[in-house]
């Protein structure tokens, strides 16, 4: 297998894991947003901007 076969596929599993982190980025977003408009325990919130900060 040459190096560009390897290449390529270090770039296309690079750019999946980018568009997942996007995508998880979203979901979190959209739930710290329903979170805040339900009013929900304040430690929830908080455990989640834990998560984000990892």
């Amino acid at each position: 297998m040459s190096a560009g076969y390897f290449r390529s596929k270090g770039e296309k599993f690079g750019s999946q894991l980018e568009n997942q982190k996007v995508e998880t980025s979203k979901n979190i977003n959209i739930l710290q947003t329903n979170l805040k408009h339900k009013n929900y325990d304040k430690n929830v919130l908080e455990l989640i901007n834990n998560v984000l900060k990892d």
